[in-house]
């Protein structure tokens, strides 16, 4: 497989993973609507934590931090999301 053949496939993949943002993002939606509606916190740090733990079982070691990084960046977005959904300043 040459660089180009790489690169496509890169190209792919980072379409996927778009359609998958839009969807994950049209999903912190409806949670902040439910959130609001029940009157609950935007930020659930144990709930992250365990999110985050669960999803790192079975990554490889030698990229595990930058998927790590990836996921805490994740659910960073989703609550700033939620947050100016919600018209509130964000917390932490």
């Amino acid at each position: 497989m040459d660089l180009s053949e790489v690169r496509k496939d890169i190209d792919i993949v980072d379409k996927e993973m778009k359609e998958l943002f839009k969807k994950r993002m049209g999903l912190a939606k409806k949670v902040a609507a439910i959130k609001a509606e029940t009157h609950d916190n935007v930020y659930k740090p144990d709930r992250e934590k365990a999110i985050i733990e669960s999803l790192l079982e079975n990554v490889e070691p030698d990229i595990k931090e930058e998927y790590k990084d990836f996921l805490v960046n994740l659910l960073k977005l989703s609550r700033r999301y939620q947050y100016r959904l919600l018209g509130m300043p964000e917390e932490e």
